[in-house]
């Protein structure tokens, strides 16, 4: 048995097939092995594989066309590694990925180890303003253990995206996972994406995974890739030409209906695989969630805003929710922002965005070679376990008490409705209003403090954002910010009333939001308005305010 098996599915696309098979058999760990899973039988892929493949490659062909799914399953059953993952045709690893694996799990066992890719743009891909661009982000040299449990809560809360789960995608995938995941369904891949399907059931039959702060591959995203032609193509009918070729049928949940929104996509896919895997079990899904998240990005795709907007409406209306209460966005004309290159992301990390015709990238084989001139030489990371998140606030004890709003932070389960997904320094607030719900333990009658950390949205010179906070139904407190100072420190007061009450609500009124789009400086649709990056508690002493 090899330690790793690389397993890349495919369907008659050796002309990006070459370069992803070049990056698996460049790998500098040798205990592998390479698995190219044909749905069909094209010459020219058998002709990328004889050019490029090793005495480790393995060609194994179904003969007719089969659905992605199913030549999905397929390719696993011919995996024999101890540990699997899966390689798009599109897609490149680092060639020190399996090595660095390998370093990390003897260090520290784990049954899955996970990794965020960069998105690598193929000169073809469908959105021509995105042509040969890498993108994404380097972290830490560190990795951290996760909870599964957390993370797929979060995912189904919408708090976190699908590319985060542990996906046989982007993680290497001991075979005990896969074959309990196969002991509760009989199979390992279900649904109409195999990728995002792998990671709930991975995150759901696990404890815990480990992430890498190193990204192990890039994720390429070219004329080729089903989804993007599915979701992103202006061409219809190679819309229609990509869904054929990856679904033989789509089974589409009854509290949703047919879209061509990625969002919608993504969300039938959560309730088929929760009603195949865990119907009566945590995590729940609420179409609500769903609609916010569609509205915040109703217009990722070209030309398609009308077209989500009308499926939010009829998915709304099939499940008696009124779309009043959902942040809808304004249409923008899609322009895009040049490259950005590369800076700093906090402490050792990076922000990638880079035009890669400078560089000399043609494919993704360079890209992937380009994202391992940009890290470090890889050593020993160190594992650190990631926090656990507050769910009901502590009593104080005079002692005070801190909730982050940021990525890593332990205050996701207190955003309510009006907030956007958190990011590395906090949350917006994507609507004109927003609220905040925290559960307490029992307390007495003292007053306390609470000061709420946060900036304002500033899109240009001479802006004065203004808003409001109102703590348990109390007097509004206002705030406001200017493009030179747009730092914004709340300073409220629990009253003896308030500090009996078995929960702090703080709703958040914003003046005017306004989106990036709508000011001309980025693509982000949501209307942004107060950034919350922690709220801080402490007892009241004295007259101190």
């Amino acid at each position: 048995m090899f330690k790793f098996s690389i397993v890349i599915p495919t369907r008659a696309r050796a002309d990006t097939l070459i370069h992803a098979l070049t990056t698996a058999v460049e790998q500098t760990f040798s205990d592998i092995e390479i698995i190219v899973h044909e749905s069909g039988d094209d010459p020219h892929t058998a002709g990328a594989v004889a050019a490029v493949g090793d005495s480790r490659t393995r060609h194994v062909k179904t003969g007719h066309p089969v659905s992605m799914t199913k030549n999905w399953e397929l390719a696993l059953n011919s995996a024999t590694g101890d540990y699997i993952t899966f390689l798009g045709d599109d897609d490149g690893l680092t060639n020190d990925a399996c090595a660095v694996a390998s370093s990390i799990l003897e260090r520290e066992p784990a049954e899955l180890l996970s990794w965020r890719p960069l998105a690598y743009y193929w000169p073809l891909y469908v959105v021509e303003a995105r042509r040969n661009r890498l993108e994404g982000a380097i972290g830490p040299a560190v990795v951290e253990r996760k909870s599964s449990a957390l993370i797929l809560e979060l995912f189904y809360r919408f708090r976190e995206d699908y590319s985060h789960l542990p996906m046989v995608y982007n993680s290497f995938v001991k075979r005990t996972v896969i074959e309990r995941v196969r002991d509760k369904m009989g199979c390992y891949f279900v649904g109409g994406a195999p990728d995002i399907c792998s990671g709930i059931v991975n995150a759901f039959c696990s404890e815990s995974f480990l992430l890498s702060g190193r990204p192990l591959s890039v994720s390429g995203l070219s004329h080729n890739s089903t989804g993007h032609r599915i979701y992103f193509s202006k061409d219809r009918v190679k819309r229609d030409e990509a869904a054929r070729d990856a679904f033989d049928t789509l089974r589409l949940h009854p509290s949703l209906v047919q879209s061509n929104n990625l969002k919608l996509f993504i969300g039938n896919e959560m309730l088929i695989v929760k009603e195949s895997l865990f119907p009566e079990e945590e995590p729940g899904f609420r179409i609500t969630d769903l609609l916010d998240a569609t509205a915040q990005a109703l217009q990722f795709g070209p030309d398609d805003y009308d077209e989500s907007l009308s499926d939010i409406r009829e998915v709304a209306a099939l499940n008696g929710i009124d779309i009043g209460d959902l942040a809808i966005p304004p249409r923008h004309d899609g322009a895009l922002s040049p490259p950005q290159g590369v800076r700093a992301l906090g402490p050792d990390a990076l922000l990638i965005d880079i035009d890669c015709t400078q560089a000399g990238v043609e494919n993704v084989r360079d890209a992937a070679r380009l994202l391992q001139a940009l890290m470090p030489l890889a050593g020993e990371q160190p594992v650190i376990v990631t926090g656990e998140v507050v769910r009901t606030l502590p009593s104080l004890n005079g002692e005070g008490f801190r909730v982050d709003f940021t990525h890593t932070g332990n205050g996701v389960f207190f955003l309510g409705s009006g907030w956007g997904e958190s990011e590395p320094w906090g949350t917006w607030t994507i609507a004109s209003r927003a609220a905040i719900r925290m559960r307490t333990e029992r307390r007495d009658d003292k007053p306390f403090k609470i000061d709420i950390r946060g900036q304002m949205f500033i899109s240009g010179p001479m802006q004065n954002p203004r808003g409001s906070v109102r703590l348990n139904g109390g007097v509004s407190v206002p705030f406001a910010a200017t493009s030179e100072q747009p730092n914004v420190v709340i300073h409220l007061v629990a009253s003896p009333e308030v500090a009996l009450d078995r929960e702090i609500v703080l709703e958040f009124e914003i003046e005017r939001p306004v989106s990036p789009a709508e000011e001309g400086i980025g693509l982000d649709t949501r209307r942004l308005g107060f950034g919350l990056k922690a709220i801080e508690f402490a007892m009241k002493t004295g007259d101190a305010q």
